[in-house]
């Protein structure tokens, strides 16, 4: 299989001949860009006739089939016979001039081929060099590379080419990304003939990220080389690894007169061994597969000390396996780097099934290990080889080989992080909690008192010692240590505006989440809205000893004390989700097609339409995540603020359309929309409104408690002195919202486990009757409350009800599919009056976390 083909063995019939038949996988017969190169890689080759170039007999188009006919080489590729050993020079030369000869003849057409590399050279039973594969072949014409000319090259596992070359015979300006031209060919063609006489690349290391350090700044060890290797041919070598194009040989003709004289070369080449594996028809079938395999990525692997030995920060994407993204949600942290950097784990949601992968920088993909359904917060042990994790109201832990979850303990609340020792404890952190601490083969968890409220710890690496992320309630704002075995805790940073004071003051801003300390002298840590910043720290006195430096921005954090999500390893492998905010407010139809409702982009969170569907509520974020909330006329096209101050959520509408509710985060408030008094409904930090009743009497809202979110209901009396009653009192409840006739409210629970759709009648959520069968989020009435509507992962559910005679809900019905979330992964929705459109919000691309970064060599950051 090429590049972006899959080649078989076929027949021509009308010529009696055997050919080669590459077509492109069916999964790419949709993409325009995938259908323009197949087709340009077609062209280019008819435009090539040279004999040591393979043949192209046809291009042909039948449907979704379409194929390229091309010339059947029969023989082994130089990459086959480098295998065996280095070449004697004379039969390297020899090769080498055929290869010079078919590129002068591709530069002469203007024709750059851009992957030459041993694997892409056959040699015929008749000693006949044949270039092949120019599936990344362009015409010189001054276009980049890479397609916005960055340093982040993509593995993207579900397009085979997006990687414009191959890494150890990159000309340093095409991994930079650079405009490239014939010379890079020629640094391909020195990397080739330097293999073919040492039977090595000159640039090849254990990992790509060293290769293309090495290719930056490493020169070729010419002492490799062959005592009897000519003075011209080494000269040549040089001449085309110039890593200043300009400097480099100019033209590959230039070249071949040091491979065409009498004394260094043998005119026939020395047969080559033969192997019948690479004549049966099972070659093409592991090909196939093979190729695949590197379609969908790139073997890899990071190693300590890589940022010694090099200069550049680089960054790499991983794109997740198709139709998978990192879980989102409430007090999520979905992702973990092993100490040593040689594999990732992650919990994904794929298909609606949570599960916790596993990526092996040596592995060409992710695997999905079996049993780990519902994963949180995973883990790495000190070796690398298990990861730990939360499922199923338990701590539990599998072994990175594969085998069986086993279960260590019960967890009783919310999990918020866990960190392993090399003396086998394990600490870990629920809501609202002490840190618990408890051996890695199971036994009763017991607290380390003093560390309430505690989330996030990281074992340090004298194995004694664990940091924490603390505060005052739910506000977040210190970093603390404490002795495992128990004693004083010591806080060593916080906020400026934290109750909690430290010597290291680290600024205002949002929360502190998660931070990792490495061996080498750095605190790494998140803060919200999204960033991971930096600080020299040292270990032994647990002291912050330099000016915290931001690393990276826009990452996806997870709500309500999730962590920003990143990880890094002790031999410095930074792995983050980049997040994006440019969303679209949109209407969709019931078939799923959506239509913008404004033409702006911005960060949307939470829209909800007034009584009379004319107007729309919305918060709007800013660059610093904190909110306002707007009214839009939607056939207008108008937009106007309604709040300016403090951080503002969950837009509700009274029912007569005058006024608006929202939270604040401290308490709810409610303003008129046309101007007017602001005044204060709930005076509780962790409030958010959800649900006016018809007659306005009553309104539904939630609070965020120490380890779960209540129900609670507000009848409001005297103004200026709010009060509520609670109505739920264990297990996660949320989403509340009263049926259009005030008799029923539809909510989510988690007493299963996950969250799920209930109906329970008003005041008081009398008789609960489950709605949903697969998890469930948002219910929604309809303005006829027959039915209900809710988010099933990506999916709209939709429940008939009929509540004429008592309570019955029907069956859900999936009616479409889309990513449809927006900021912060809100899944918020309302439904038109006649229940034919959703107004939703379409998710930035750049935020549909499908795909990590990795980056090695921060260090370089901090030093600039």
């Amino acid at each position: 299989m090429g590049g972006m083909g899959e080649v078989y063995r076929g027949r021509d019939t009308k010529l009696d001949r055997d050919v080669a038949i590459k077509m492109l996988p069916s999964r790419s017969t949709n993409d325009p860009d995938m259908l323009a190169r197949f087709r340009r890689e077609a062209q280019l080759l008819a435009t090539l006739n040279h004999p040591n170039i393979g043949a192209i007999y046809g291009f042909e188009i039948d449907g979704d089939v379409h194929a390229i006919i091309l010339e059947l080489i029969e023989g082994d590729t130089l990459d086959d016979r480098i295998r065996l050993g280095p070449l004697p020079p004379k039969i390297a030369l020899n090769i080498a001039l055929q290869i010079a000869e078919a590129l002068d003849a591709a530069h002469s057409k203007g024709i750059v081929h851009r992957d030459l590399k041993p694997a892409n050279v056959k040699i015929t039973s008749d000693s006949i060099v044949k270039i092949l594969d120019f599936g990344l072949a362009k015409i010189a014409s001054g276009q980049r590379d890479l397609e916005n000319g960055s340093t982040t090259f993509t593995f993207d596992g579900t397009r085979a080419g997006m990687i414009l070359g191959t890494p150890a015979y990159m000309s340093p300006e095409q991994a930079r990304g650079e405009i490239v031209d014939k010379r890079t060919d020629i640094w391909a063609f020195g990397c080739v003939l330097y293999q073919m006489l040492t039977g090595r690349t000159p640039f090849g290391r254990e990992t790509i990220i060293a290769t293309l350090a090495a290719i930056a700044e490493s020169e070729p060890d010419m002492a490799l080389l062959p005592p009897n290797t000519p003075p011209g041919v080494r000269r040549l070598i040089e001449r085309c690894l110039q890593k200043n194009p300009k400097l480099r040989l100019r033209d590959i003709a230039d070249g071949t007169a040091s491979l065409d004289e009498p004394e260094h070369i043998a005119r026939n080449i020395l047969p080559l061994r033969k192997n019948t594996w690479h004549a049966s028809p099972r070659r093409w079938a592991l090909a196939a597969v093979i190729f695949t395999a590197f379609g969908a990525g790139i073997i890899w692997r990071f190693h300590p000390g890589l940022s010694t030995r090099s200069s550049s920060v680089l960054r790499t994407s991983i794109v997740l396996p198709r139709g998978a993204k990192l879980v989102s949600g409430d007090r999520e942290l979905p992702l973990a780097v092993a100490p040593d950097g040689s594999r990732i784990a992650y919990v994904a949601d794929k298909d609606g099934q949570r599960l916790l992968y596993l990526r092996e920088m040596s592995s060409l993909e992710s695997r999905a290990i079996p049993g780990t359904e519902d994963a949180r917060h995973p883990f790495f042990s000190p070796d690398g080889q298990s990861i730990g994790y939360f499922a199923g109201g338990a701590l539990q832990r599998v072994a990175v080989s594969g085998a069986s979850p086993q279960r260590i303990c019960d967890v009783a609340n919310t999990s918020m992080g866990g960190s392993w020792s090399r003396d086998h404890t394990i600490v870990f952190a629920t809501v609202g909690a002490d840190l618990m601490r408890v051996n890695d083969s199971g036994g009763t968890p017991q607290p380390i008192a003093g560390t309430k409220p505690a989330t996030w710890p990281e074992i340090l690496p004298d194995d004694k010692t664990v940091l924490f992320t603390t505060g005052a309630g739910n506000n977040l704002s210190a970093f603390a240590t404490i002795p495992i075995a128990g004693g004083v805790r010591h806080v060593f940073a916080s906020l400026a505006n934290s109750s909690l004071k430290a010597a290291a003051v680290l600024g205002s801003g949002g929360s502190l989440l998660e931070a990792h300390v490495l061996r080498s002298g750095y605190l790494l840590y998140g803060q919200s809205p999204g960033i991971v910043l930096a600080a020299p720290f040292d270990i032994s006195s647990q002291t912050i000893t330099g000016t915290p430096v931001p690393l990276v921005g826009s990452i996806e954090r997870a709500m309500n004390g999730g962590g920003v999500y990143f990880a890094v390893s002790q031999t410095g492998l930074l792995v983050y989700a980049a997040t994006g905010n440019e969303h679209q407010l949109v209407w969709v139809d019931l078939k799923g097609n959506a239509t913008p409702v404004m033409p702006s982009r911005a960060p949307y969170r939470i829209p909800r339409l007034s009584p009379d569907g004319k107007l729309i509520a919305i918060a709007i974020s800013d660059d610093t995540r904190r909110s306002d909330i707007w009214i839009l006329d939607a056939e207008r096209g108008t937009r106007r603020r309604l709040t300016t101050v403090d951080h503002n959520l969950a837009p509700t509408w009274s029912p007569d359309g005058s006024q608006v509710a929202f939270s604040t985060g401290k308490a709810i408030r409610e303003l008129p929309v046309n101007g007017g008094v602001l005044r204060t409904l709930v005076a509780t930090p962790g409030a958010y409104p959800e649900s006016w009743s018809p007659d306005g009497k009553s309104l539904l809202y939630t609070v965020d408690a120490a380890s779960h979110s209540a129900i609670w209901v507000l009848t409001p009396g005297i103004p200026g002195s709010p009060s509520g009653r609670v109505l739920t009192k264990d297990n996660d409840n949320n989403d509340p919202e009263y049926s259009p006739d005030g008799r029923w409210i539809a909510f989510t629970t988690s007493n299963s486990a996950r969250q799920e759709v209930y109906i329970a009648r008003a005041p008081d959520l009398a008789d609960p009757v489950p709605v949903s069968t697969s998890g469930g989020l948002r219910p929604v009435w309809s303005k006829n409350g027959r039915e209900l509507f809710y988010r099933e992962g990506d999916a709209m559910m939709k429940v008939s009800v009929d509540t004429r005679h008592g309570l019955h809900a029907g069956k859900p019905e999936r009616i479409f599919s889309g990513d449809f979330s927006g900021e912060s992964h809100d899944v918020a929705f309302d439904v038109t009056r006649d229940g034919q459109r959703f107004l939703m919000v379409k998710s930035d691309e750049a935020a549909t976390l499908t795909k990590l970064t990795a980056v090695q060599n921060w260090q370089q950051d901090l030093k600039k």
